[in-house]
This record gives C-alpha cells, sequence and structure tokens, in this order.
C-alpha cells in the first residue's frame, strides 16, 4: 500500500471561537475522517510562536492525517463525498479557505 500524509491547515473564523474550534476539529473531525477507509491516524499542531525566518504567526493549525491506499484518488474522493454527512462547525474559518496537500515519502530517513 502506497502511504502518505495529507497536511491540513486550517484555523478558527475568530480568534473568539479558537477554543470552539478546537474541540469540534479534536473531538468531532479527526474522528470523521479517519473513519474514511485508507485514514488511518490523525495528528494536530498549532503554528509556535518561533519561527526559524523571518513572518509572524497566523494563528494557524495544522491536522496531519495519515493516509494508507492504494488508489489515493479514490481516497479523496471519498473524503469529498462524505463532506456532506460530517459534522461541520461554523468556527471553521473559510477566509481563507483551508489548504490541503499529500506528502509521499521520498528518500531515506536520517536521524541524529
Amino acid at each position: 500500500m502506497a502511504k502518505a500524509l495529507l497536511f491540513v491547515e486550517s484555523r478558527p473564523t475568530t480568534p473568539a471561537q479558537a477554543d470552539e474550534y478546537n474541540d469540534w476539529y479534536q473531538n468531532v473531525h479527526l474522528k470523521e475522517v479517519c473513519a474514511i477507509p485508507g485514514f488511518v491516524a490523525a495528528s494536530r499542531y498549532r503554528q509556535a510562536d518561533a519561527q526559524p525566518m523571518d513572518g509572524s504567526p497566523t494563528g494557524t493549525f495544522l491536522a496531519i492525517y495519515e493516509v494508507e491506499s492504494d488508489d489515493l484518488p479514490a481516497t479523496y474522493a471519498a473524503l469529498i463525498g462524505s463532506a456532506e454527512s460530517m459534522n461541520m462547525s461554523e468556527s471553521l474559518g473559510m477566509d481563507p479557505m483551508p489548504t490541503m496537500t499529500t506528502w509521499l515519502p521520498f528518500g531515506d530517513r536520517v536521524t541524529a
């Protein structure tokens, strides 16, 4: 099976909705996505205040989904197709839209 990582960057609609957004994302949305065949795990991260290059934090959150599928387009079609049945939250910011990018293994893993 091909293994991929799906990175999803998103943010709450407003800073005041951050708690609602994080509760929904962690306790509802991740579980709904991981119930779709091919999605095997998920973890979340918040953007740090300290960045290695110039730039300021944007309040962005990152979800990383581990995907195991021989047919990524079909797996993603199932994700998009299930969107209408998911419990979405108005606390999910849609301006700008969340971004999704897929990453595939490349090269050997290097450790210290």
